[in-house]
């Protein structure tokens, strides 16, 4: 009998540390992710800045050849 609520604890401490695991390893990768999404917002900001002039730079070009 004393066997039995050693056995359920192990595995109450087992499921208790792979969902902190798994929760910790979520929040990294959600951070990592929200940090990943802001610098691909940053960059496609600053490539869009001068795509525009290139653009206007490009068609001048053309229209001059």
């Amino acid at each position: 009998m004393p066997n039995a609520p050693r056995i359920s604890r192990r595995h109450g401490n087992r499921t208790v540390l792979t969902s902190e695991a798994v929760a910790f390893v979520a929040l990294v990768l959600g951070i990592l992710g929200l940090w990943a999404v802001a610098m691909a917002g940053c960059l496609s900001k600053r490539a869009s800045q001068p795509n525009p002039l290139n653009g206007s730079v490009r068609v001048l070009s053309e229209v001059a050849r």
